[in-house]
């Protein structure tokens, strides 16, 4: 599904930016407003989006799931890769400006 792939790729690209800018450019530090952003808001819209084409009877399980895990897979080596190659300025510091 085309849908459930869009939706979970958010998702991964999500929790692995979330993932790398916590451990390696932030220290460990716990921001929740990343967290809120790049997994928990992915992660409710994902939910729907599955159910709602699964209720609608567009897709069978097996469709949204292969939809779904292609696109968290994909979505997840993505963001690594994004991650990794565009450091941030100043990590999550609480700095409103970065140079």
């Amino acid at each position: 599904s085309t849908h459930s792939f869009g939706s979970a790729a958010a998702l991964g690209h999500g929790t692995a930016v979330f993932l790398v800018d916590t451990i390696k450019y932030s220290g460990g530090r716990f921001h929740f407003g990343s967290f809120a952003g790049n997994v928990i808001l992915p992660l409710a819209l994902t939910s729907v989006t599955v159910a709602g084409r699964r209720a609608g009877d567009w897709e069978d399980w097996g469709q949204i799931g292969v939809g779904a895990g292609a696109g968290l897979v994909s979505g997840a080596a993505m963001g690594l890769l994004y991650a990794i190659l565009q450091p941030p300025d100043c990590g999550y510091t609480g700095s409103l400006i970065c140079w």
